[in-house]
């Protein structure tokens, strides 16, 4: 299990990541037949993020996934959605969502 870092959580980088996570859920809803299982976050970013779950949906650290990238694994025959967090909290850059 990875530590949690030791600077505080910017709330700004917070509110970045969880809209492109909801993004990415209202994405994977509408084009998916099949609910989402869990959100799937680098150990690192999900020590940043310190959350469970979100939506009912769970949050799991997947050490198989780079930084700022996420999956939302669903039981469908397809890939996992792949999705990238905000750089980091002083970066405006665009969410991407592709599945």
């Amino acid at each position: 299990m990875s530590e949690r870092p030791e600077r505080p959580l910017s709330t700004a980088w917070a509110h970045k990541n969880l809209f492109a996570l909801r993004d990415a859920l209202d994405h994977h809803n509408a084009a998916c037949e099949h609910r989402a299982e869990a959100f799937l976050l680098n150990p690192y970013d999900h020590g940043l993020l310190r959350l469970g779950v979100l939506w009912g949906v769970p949050v799991l650290p997947d050490e198989s996934l780079p930084a700022k990238e996420f999956r939302i694994r669903c039981s469908a025959p397809e890939p996992d959605e792949v999705g990238v967090l905000p750089a980091d909290e002083h970066s405006a850059d665009a969410v991407s969502a592709t599945g």
